[in-house]
């Protein structure tokens, strides 16, 4: 037994030690059997010691491997990232409980690089593995890329099968809106209107868009009082305060609020590049007539005409230049 114990301390490094140890608690419930044969014993050993070593170094690799994939995904090398994943995948044992993750990135990569098979493989993730809680992020991730392909009718179906109280916040304003903005397009509007008001309560960069997208519906749907609401907050935002004035003039005209249209275009003079601007004047000049102001009325139909015919004519010239 002495002989064998110094054999084994032999190999000296605290790895084999640790082994060692291991199989000196094997060697103790055995001694009968490694008494009568010591050969048979020291060779199990050696085996038992590199069948360890193999598999360390085995899922080391795969460790590193994933690790690095992962880092790559972070800094958006998809290429590089994809290539990673792909080894990790052939590499590893079908029971490495990372596969699934893996098979994931390495179909996200692909999406990302608009890769031929990029499309089918997180199709095929989403089929294979519809429990798993990446499906729902390959869901977010298909509804973006067809929402980036103005493939609307794709788009809202994959949006409509996302757990969105799973994302970050970030991804769920994004996600919402092109939900929304995808089911706008299609003409989808109570759906979208149901989604732009979410994405309203919540604020954030998607808020004003939401808003104004909220008001041009409500207007369509006569909803005057609520789309004055939603079409004033967005009216606060740059990007849309020369677009929103005609459909807010629009809606106090329909509401028949003539004193209210008058004040309000009263406003709009001086701002430049103003969207609709001659549609604003004759609904002006609308109002002075609907409350006998016939003299201002009169003015504003010719500023009006004038305009108009500026306008066309501008077409004309324009048409004439292309001949």
């Amino acid at each position: 037994m002495m002989e064998i114990r110094c054999i084994l301390f032999k190999f000296g490094s605290g790895f084999f030690r640790l082994t060692t140890a291991i199989f000196f608690e094997l060697v103790c419930s055995t001694k009968k059997l490694l008494m009568r044969k010591p050969l048979f014993a020291l060779g199990f050993c050696i085996f038992f010691h590199f069948s360890i070593a193999q598999d360390l170094l085995s899922q080391n690799k795969a460790e590193r491997l994933y690790k690095s994939g992962i880092d790559l995904l972070n800094r958006n090398e998809y290429g590089a990232a994809r290539q990673v994943f792909e080894v990790f995948l052939d590499r590893s044992s079908q029971e490495e409980l990372r596969r699934v993750d893996a098979e994931y990135y390495r179909a996200l990569c692909g999406l990302a690089l608009y890769h031929a098979d990029g499309e089918k493989l997180i199709g095929d993730f989403i089929g294979t593995n519809a429990l798993n809680p990446h499906a729902g992020r390959a869901n977010f991730d298909l509804g973006n890329f067809y929402y980036s392909e103005k493939n609307y009718s794709k788009a809202t179906s994959h949006f409509g099968k996302v757990d969105f109280s799973s994302l970050s916040s970030a991804q769920q304003n994004s996600g919402r809106f092109r939900w929304a903005y995808s089911m706008f397009s299609l003409k989808n509007l109570k759906e979208a209107l149901d989604q732009f008001n979410f994405i309203k309560a919540q604020g954030g960069p998607y808020g004003p868009a939401a808003s104004y997208y909220a008001g041009f519906i409500e207007y369509n749907q006569s909803d005057f009082a609520l789309a004055l609401t939603d079409l004033t907050r967005a009216e606060q935002n740059p990007a849309y305060s020369r677009i929103v004035p005609y459909l807010i003039t629009s809606v106090f005209y329909r509401q028949k609020s003539y004193a209210e249209l008058l004040k309000y275009t009263a406003t709009l003079k001086d701002i430049d590049g103003l969207s609709n601007r001659n549609e604003i004047a004759l609904l002006s000049a609308e109002a002075h007539f609907k409350k006998e102001n016939f003299k201002n009325a009169l003015t504003g139909y010719q500023m009006y005409l004038a305009d108009k015919s500026n306008a066309d004519r501008g077409v004309l010239s324009r048409a004439e230049d292309l001949k």
